[in-house]
């Protein structure tokens, strides 16, 4: 298998190994995931439809050459919690499922090295909060708890609903030549 989910632009392919999707159950199951309300099977495929659709933006990124400022990683991210948040039902707790595995993932890192800030990708707890910070932003009434839960004060909060509305204005316009009608 390879290292990991992916998109291709030589194969013009998006690979996501078998090996991610077990390697991702037993993470939920292995603490009970359940318990929040979401199976570890149901929390699974819900990571499998965010990576689809991070792999998605890199391969719309690459195919229509779209102008990314800052990390194409965080692009990705932000189009598949928007996506999802926008053209899902439950869309949100798809997203808030593939933050918690963020959140698992960042578990495993005792000390971060030097080589963990080279990473294309922002650190794996970062993408939690900015994940639940999308959630958050989509629907501050609905997600209140989430703002309790994490703790952000008012100024954090205000600025999650502002950054979800330019994220998904400014995806929502560079995608608008390539959408159908």
């Amino acid at each position: 298998a390879s290292d990991g989910p992916l998109f291709d632009p030589n194969l013009g392919e998006i690979q996501i190994p078998y090996e991610f999707l077990q390697e991702v159950q037993t993470r939920f199951k292995k603490i009970d995931y359940g318990k929040s309300g979401v199976n570890e099977q149901q929390a699974t495929m819900d990571v499998l439809l965010h990576t689809l659709f991070h792999e998605i933006a890199h391969a719309l990124i690459f195919m229509h050459d779209i102008p990314v400022v800052g990390k194409e990683e965080d692009a990705a991210d932000a189009l598949a919690n928007v996506l999802l948040i926008e053209y899902f039902d439950d869309g949100a707790e798809i997203v808030i499922s593939a933050a918690d595995l963020f959140s698992l993932e960042s578990e495993d890192i005792e000390v971060l090295e030097e080589m963990d800030f080279w990473d294309e990708h922002s650190l794996d707890a970062q993408r939690y909060y900015s994940s639940l910070c999308h959630v958050y932003g989509s629907d501050p009434t609905k997600y209140a708890y989430i703002k309790q839960d994490i703790g952000w004060d008012e100024e954090r909060a205000t600025f999650c609903v502002a950054e979800y509305d330019n994220i998904a204005r400014s995806w929502l316009i560079l995608l608008e030549p390539y959408l159908k009608k």
